[in-house]
């Protein structure tokens, strides 16, 4: 979707004013003072500066990288709301309690992800682990959040444990720090399940308010995208032997990577969001059949 059109601004700000409505209303959850109000006011200074012919003097105050992040997050933000407020007449009221404190927690954090430390980042650490629960439920999937794992995800009997992590720097022992942590936690949960999934979001590689995906057109900007996501994925499955030891133990049978983020390209702006599924066929066929088959309704990248 571009995001630099007039249309768009006007959509986005009042979806983001029904959501902030509904955040009080269904969750009492306020947006003020949240970096979610921060993206808003942003956006109406752009929609303001935009019907005044005032553009270049509103680039001026707010670079470009800065504001293109900003509408992503905000916009990213509303898809999340707007899935969960479309179920919550669903929702336990325990389980609406524990929403409502993600919720509150993925409006704080930094404004920008290049200015996320250890200390900071569990606001878009569960803000990435929403966005993959309401991928799934807005599919048909049943889908619950919690904290171990993650997500689940039922389909008719069988439980999928999916644990999420965010890849933040580029060194090896990051991405494979990250990648262990979560293949133990699957593997250590007591809980009996059908397959274990890793969701690995490498979005901050190329979009954190301080980098922009540059590119000659969409066509080309989606498909390093996804080439980016293949050569992550097999990266880690190629150095990865517990991955591979619990996929042959029924444990894990399934990597998902997840990008979400702006890139500029001549003729304008727009949003990104793919994901790619390495289903891991080589250690156990038949579990990985019945994942494809479960799974298939994401309507996602299949690597193999």
């Amino acid at each position: 979707m571009p995001i630099l059109t007039k249309t768009s601004y006007s959509e986005l700000l009042t979806r983001s004013n029904v959501v902030a409505n509904n955040l009080i209303k269904l969750m009492d959850v306020s947006v003020v003072e949240s970096r979610f109000s921060e993206y808003q006011q942003l956006l109406k200074s752009l929609s303001t500066a935009w019907e005044n012919n005032q553009i270049r003097d509103f680039t001026k105050r707010y670079p470009k990288r800065i504001t293109l992040f900003a509408l992503k997050e905000l916009k990213e933000i509303i898809i999340i709301c707007e899935e969960i407020f479309d179920k919550s007449d669903k929702y336990s009221l325990r389980y609406k309690n524990d929403l409502k404190i993600k919720l509150k927690t993925i409006l704080g954090g930094p404004f920008y992800t290049f200015k996320e430390t250890s200390k900071n980042s569990n606001a878009r650490n569960i803000q990435f682990e929403l966005r993959i629960a309401t991928t799934c439920s807005k599919t048909g999937l049943t889908t619950k959040i919690g904290e171990l794992p993650d997500v689940t995800v039922e389909v008719d009997d069988r439980k999928y444990f999916i644990e999420c992590k965010r890849i933040i720097g580029k060194s090896e022992r990051t991405i494979f720090n990250n990648l262990d942590n979560a293949l133990n936690q699957i593997n250590n949960n007591p809980v009996e399940y059908y397959s274990g999934i890793i969701c690995l979001d490498v979005s901050p590689q190329f979009d954190n308010g301080n980098l922009i995906l540059k590119k000659n057109n969409v066509v080309t900007a989606e498909k390093f995208v996804l080439d980016q996501l293949e050569k992550y994925v097999f990266y880690i499955y190629k150095r990865s032997e517990k991955l591979k030891k619990l996929a042959t133990k029924k444990k894990i049978g399934m990597l998902w990577l997840n990008f979400s983020g702006v890139y500029e390209v001549q003729d304008g702006f727009g949003w990104i969001n793919e994901n790619g599924l390495l289903v891991l066929n080589k250690e156990n066929k038949l579990q990985s059949e019945q994942i494809l088959k479960d799974f298939s309704v994401l309507n996602v990248n299949n690597f193999d």
